[in-house]
């Protein structure tokens, strides 16, 4: 269950799910709920009214508007994985049969560490999601205390228009704290397309500011080695949803999965000195 199939991280990591299923010999139903919480719930639903093997999903849009189609699920015998779907597993995964849990929290330290090398000391703002998907809401979170924890100053933060969350979804909110803070140093947002945004804006303003967003799309890793943006981290999704699918497996067969998975290796922490070796998720898809 693809939540924003438009995103070329998330299409990109349908396709590798895809490739890897059918070389196992097995079959995927892929749906796109286009960043529509209802949307999913349907789909979910249909799913289950098809009787799947298992079901799959990466980053749930609001796992709580699940809850109803998980007890359905387990009621009816069929698996289902979540990617990030739990953000604080400490007292179980709920109604989830398994969970890939992903680097949110080494994202952000990585962001606020870049930021702080670079600003030591100086204020920053935080632009999120517009939707509280879990996972985005966490790196949000995250991306405040590592900034804070690394001795920056957060002053303000914002939302994105869109979830997508391209360069024009971030243009009027970046506007808006560049407006308000003249003293801003950099701006950290939840992906690549609302950094750039941000970039874009402080441009259109004549201001030079640091930006960082976490997101391995070829666009951001492009600003990043050629040092439009600061830093940013990319995903290392051929080993990610290859784990996805062998849970998918192991859970349909009726094997013993464990609550939570640590996605391995699950991120690359990039620079201008090294985004350039990062291998692009077409390569992965190419290499699997």
């Amino acid at each position: 269950m693809n939540p924003i199939g438009s995103l070329e991280e998330l299409k990109l990591q349908q396709a590798m799910f895809e490739k890897v299923a059918t070389s196992l010999g097995g079959s995927v139903k892929a749906l796109d709920a286009g960043g529509d919480p209802d949307r999913q719930v349907s789909q979910f639903e249909l799913l289950l009214n098809q009787h799947v093997d298992a079901i799959v999903v990466p980053n749930p849009l609001n796992a709580d508007a699940l809850e109803p189609m998980l007890r359905r699920a387990r009621s009816q015998g069929i698996p289902v994985i979540g990617q990030d779907a739990v953000i604080d597993f400490k007292d179980g995964i709920g109604l989830w049969t398994t969970q890939l849990a992903g680097a949110a929290d080494l994202e952000a330290w990585s962001a606020g560490l870049a930021m702080a090398q670079q600003n030591p000391g100086g204020k920053v703002a935080i632009i999120g999601a517009p939707v509280p998907v879990p996972l985005l809401k966490h790196r949000v979170e995250r991306l405040r205390y590592w900034a804070e924890k690394c001795g920056l100053n957060v002053v303000g933060s914002a939302t994105a228009d869109k979830l997508a969350g391209d360069a024009g979804s971030a243009l009027q909110p970046a506007n808006g704290l560049l407006l308000k803070y003249a003293d801003l140093a950099g701006i950290l947002t939840y992906n690549g397309g609302t950094a750039a945004g941000a970039k874009i804006a402080a441009r259109s303003l004549g201001r030079d500011i640091d930006v960082i967003g976490a997101a391995g799309d070829a666009a951001t890793v492009e600003a990043i080695a050629n040092g439009q943006l600061l830093a940013g981290s990319g995903s290392i999704l051929k080993s990610s949803t290859t784990q996805l699918v062998w849970a998918a497996y192991a859970a349909a067969a009726g094997d013993k999965v464990p609550a939570v998975v640590a996605a391995t290796p699950a991120i690359y922490v990039m620079t201008s000195k090294n985004a350039k070796d990062y291998p692009s998720l077409q390569q992965q898809l190419d290499a699997m």
